[in-house]
């Protein structure tokens, strides 16, 4: 079969489409305490999210895919990040970290109950 100059737009589709396999979820992965304490400087803080991108950017293979990776540096109360992964990065991260005191725990949205307080009929 001969194609003309121009390949037909549902080959480029097919070729460039992402499966759905791929896609990414938020991820929190918990480092434990902060060790600059209360008084923490502008200066910590920019270096706690620097080691946060160092720490992902080992991980995924390049600054930049951390960094596009990157949602939230936690900086003040706890020492950590949330970041988009594929379910077999956070798999592989977690694996590697086991026993290091990190925690790669999948961001979920949990839904508000309200039934303890009797108004689980408002609205209807």
């Amino acid at each position: 079969m001969v194609f003309g100059k121009f390949m037909p737009p549902f080959i480029l589709i097919a070729v460039f489409h992402q499966p759905a396999l791929a896609t990414k979820k938020a991820y929190v992965v918990y480092m434990g305490a902060h060790s600059h304490g209360l008084e923490a400087t502008s200066a910590d803080l920019d270096q706690i999210t620097t080691s946060h991108i160092q720490s992902l950017s080992s991980f995924l293979g390049s600054e930049e895919k951390a960094r596009d990776a990157l949602i939230h540096s936690y900086q003040r109360h706890i020492n950590g990040f949330s970041a988009f992964l594929e379910e077999e990065e956070a798999a592989e991260l977690a694996r590697i970290a086991r026993g290091s005191g990190v925690c790669v725990l999948e961001s979920r949205e949990e839904a508000t109950h309200n039934t303890f307080m009797g108004v689980s009929d408002v609205g209807k």
